[in-house]
């Protein structure tokens, strides 16, 4: 396994506020996204995504190579849950740490997907959007585009971005179909017991060429340059995320991009 490229960075100019995480060695490819908090509980000087993020780094580390997919999930939220015991906070599920991961197993030769992490496999692009991102995208895009005219729009989402706080609630509300069989589910590491009927699984092979990334980069290509070009040109015609990428959050003034990223181009 051969390591090509590899990209972190954070969408605040801070970047000790970046929720995303790589790992990787002799046996394992790790993409974190650590979800965007909903809550306002600080975990550890962390927000709960990033601890959520620590928690599965810390794991990867000691790990046994031969982990399946299913002990692997289960042991993560086993972890997650222990932290949400230890501070009393398992009736406050929104304050709950959470986070999507995409693993490469060496020892099984597979790829297994938990979250709206994305990867391309020798070009081939697989996404695991969630239809609740993309009903609450074309929400906040139709409340920013009926409550401002088109040329103060740019001006109001500098202040506020009305169209986020128009589906806050629903961002609460979606908790309910977490890890659930519905139409409206998806699968998080949240410290619940997981899902598998929401898991992805990829068989690969020696020499195939895999990229794997968050759902920081909207365009996804096969080189590290290609997607950094494809998000810059992006933030230039759409910073706020509501009309080329209708996306449930845009950039936040003073902030360097919409979202944290983390890519990583491999070769097994």
């Amino acid at each position: 396994m051969k390591i090509i490229e590899k990209s972190l960075i954070g969408k605040n100019p801070n970047q000790n506020f970046c929720e995303d995480g790589l790992f990787y060695n002799n046996h394992f490819v790790v993409v974190i996204d650590g979800a965007t908090a909903k809550g306002s509980i600080s975990w550890d000087g962390e927000t709960s995504g990033g601890f959520a993020r620590d928690i599965i780094v810390n794991y990867f580390q000691e790990v046994h190579p031969e982990t399946g997919i299913e002990e692997l999930l289960e042991e993560i939220n086993r972890r997650v849950m222990v932290e949400i015991n230890q501070r009393g906070l398992v009736d406050n599920k929104i304050e709950y740490p959470r986070a999507s991961i995409i693993v490469y197993s060496q020892y099984y030769k597979q790829i297994w997907s938990y979250g709206d992490c994305q990867c391309l496999i020798n070009g081939t692009h697989y996404t695991h959007h969630k239809i609740i991102d993309r009903l609450l995208g074309e929400l906040r895009a139709f409340t920013i585009e009926s409550q401002a005219s088109s040329d103060e729009i740019d001006a109001v989402l500098s202040v506020k971005d009305i169209g986020r706080e128009a589906i806050l609630p629903f961002l609460v509300a979606q908790l309910r179909f977490e890890n659930k069989d519905s139409a409206y589910g998806y699968p998080v590491i949240n410290g619940d017991k997981p899902n598998l009927d929401l898991l992805s699984i990829y068989n690969v092979r020696s020499n195939n060429e895999v990229v794997f990334a968050t759902d920081g980069y909207p365009y996804l290509f096969p080189t590290l340059s290609e997607s950094e070009e494809a998000l810059s040109r992006l933030l230039l015609v759409d910073p706020f995320c509501f009309k080329e990428y209708k996306s449930t959050k845009g950039t936040v003034v003073g902030n360097i991009s919409f979202d944290d990223r983390a890519y990583i181009r491999f070769e097994i």
